[in-house]
């Protein structure tokens, strides 16, 4: 009897539960069905508000006597201190001889000094809870430092001594010639990476910054003492501080640590210099497949040199300055390959689903830029991949985007502008971007103004003049897509090297 009662009051539990939850999915379907009516009512979407007042921070400059530039951006209640040391140099002085010696020289800055071993630095340290790294650009070699502000004063005596006594001992330089080698060799299976790795000999006429196996296998320990005693020195570098410091104690800190550092005339040449962009009418000029056999991916990259837009080239009268084309060049980039709705992505992810993504990139320099699209894809649509790319850089090329996708752009560059300025590491960036560029930072004071003043024909008149004459560049397993490439681009010769017999000093893979 109790077993029953107990059963009956169970079951109209559930009658309850189950009333209740039919009430509820009715209820959620209704709202669903009046979401759907007045998302299918809004024909265009919400327009883009008006940007945020942004606040640019004062900038404030010293020389120290033996022409360190002490840059400072006091940020009261900032709990860390950014820090960087950056020197005006980088993979641009390279060849393929020495590809990589940039890099080594800048990683082994940390692996001992004449008082210190790899060890004791690391120690020291962790023990001031200081984060240290280095980095490697294509006109700069940067040690950065983010530390809590009670502590900037111990944590700049290790970063100063990394980077005025470092020794470079043979057994760090071994371990990490055999560390860039094992990561080298296994990057050369990887499409993504190959692409990249040949642009920058085949379409930018440099040298890799990761080196090339037999660059890294050449390497000595003379190479990389060398190229610290022709680069490494005061007159040519640039310390920053961004956080709660002031002016005169950050001074008072570069003085008192780089103050005894001697300049020093450069014993090598600055920089290898990059050829000048080949000119044709059409939008490839040579296409180029890195057959990697039974790859479980290809990618498919469009590469180009751009000529100098980032601002006036070296010996022209007055300052130097962002020239016209820079920001043309950042609007139609973005709305080429800059988001989620740009248009590579939209034809290549959204509307077909043939890749992860789709972007593209402008990689500013002072005297030669490089453009680049960017898709990984399966092997059987990296001739449509291909071909969709091309048709995309022909459409920027000649005619206008559409004003909503302007207004969308200008918004989302204005905005992310803004984040870059809030927190001391990204600052930091911003600031010394300017600097490795030779502009001043007034630039900052004039982004929102300049982005807003770009109008379509100044971005048509940019794709025409750089989305052209490129390089169409595929790594993958060419038997699957060799003849459907023949057949979208049926007028092109197309070159094909093997991936185990890349070498990136044979003539056929020079620019």
């Amino acid at each position: 009897m109790i077993k029953a009662i107990f059963t009956a009051k169970a079951l109209r539990r559930r009658a309850v539960r189950s009333s209740a939850l039919s009430l509820l999915i009715f209820l959620s379907s209704l709202c669903l069905c009046v979401s759907a009516i007045q998302i299918s009512a809004q024909e265009q979407p919400p327009a883009p508000g008006p940007p945020r007042p942004v606040k640019i921070p004062q900038v404030v400059e010293k020389k120290l006597p033996n022409g360190l530039t002490v840059v400072v951006i006091e940020r009261k209640g900032s709990p860390l201190i950014a820090t960087r040391l950056m020197v005006g140099i980088g993979a641009s002085a390279e060849s393929l001889k020495n590809a990589g010696l940039a890099n080594m020289t800048a990683d082994l800055l940390t692996k001992g000094t004449k008082t210190r071993d790899a060890t004791k630095i690391a120690e020291d340290l962790e023990f001031l809870g200081a984060d240290l790294g280095t980095s490697v650009g294509f006109d700069t070699t940067s040690v950065s430092m983010s530390v809590t502000s009670d502590k900037i004063a111990p944590a700049m005596a290790v970063m100063s001594d990394v980077i005025l006594h470092p020794t470079f001992p043979q057994n760090e330089l071994d371990l990490l010639k055999s560390q860039k080698l094992d990561e080298l060799t296994a990057n050369l299976s990887t499409p993504g990476f190959l692409t990249s790795y040949v642009a920058s000999v085949y379409s930018y006429g440099a040298s890799p910054a990761s080196g090339t196996p037999a660059s890294l296998q050449g390497m000595t320990r003379q190479d990389v003492s060398d190229f610290y005693n022709g680069y490494f020195s005061p007159n040519r570098a640039t310390l920053f501080f961004v956080g709660d410091i002031t002016p005169a104690a950050a001074y008072q800190i570069a003085e008192q640590n780089f103050g005894a550092w001697k300049a020093q005339a450069s014993a090598l040449p600055m920089a290898v210099g990059e050829g000048s962009p080949i000119e044709t009418k059409s939008i490839v000029n040579r296409i180029l497949v890195i057959d990697l056999p039974k790859s479980g991916q290809a990618s498919v990259s469009f590469a180009r040199q751009l000529r100098s837009v980032g601002h006036i080239a070296a010996g022209d009268a007055g300052a130097p300055h962002i020239g016209p084309d820079y920001f043309p060049g950042v609007l139609t980039n973005s709305v080429l390959g800059g988001g989620y709705s740009s248009r590579l992505n939209l034809e290549i992810r959204i509307k077909r689903g043939l890749s992860y993504g789709a972007g593209s990139s402008i990689s500013w320099r002072p005297m030669s830029s490089r453009f680049a699209t960017r898709v990984q894809t399966k092997n059987e649509s990296a001739a449509e991949v291909a071909e969709l790319t091309v048709e995309q850089l022909r459409s920027m090329a000649q005619e206008n985007a559409a004003p909503s996708e302007l207004a969308a752009r200008r918004a989302a560059l204005i905005g992310d502008f803004d984040l870059h300025l809030e927190t001391d590491a990204e600052l930091i960036d911003v600031i010394s971007d300017l600097y490795a560029n030779h502009l001043g930072t007034s630039e900052l004071n004039q982004y929102e103004r300049n982005v807003s003043s770009v109008d379509l024909a100044a971005m048509k008149q940019f794709a025409a003049k750089n989305f052209i004459s490129g390089d169409l560049i595929i790594a993958g397993d060419y038997s699957v897509f060799k003849d459907d490439l023949k057949k979208r681009f049926p007028n092109m010769p197309i070159t094909a090297i093997e991936a185990d017999k890349l070498d990136l000093t044979k003539p056929s893979l020079q620019k």
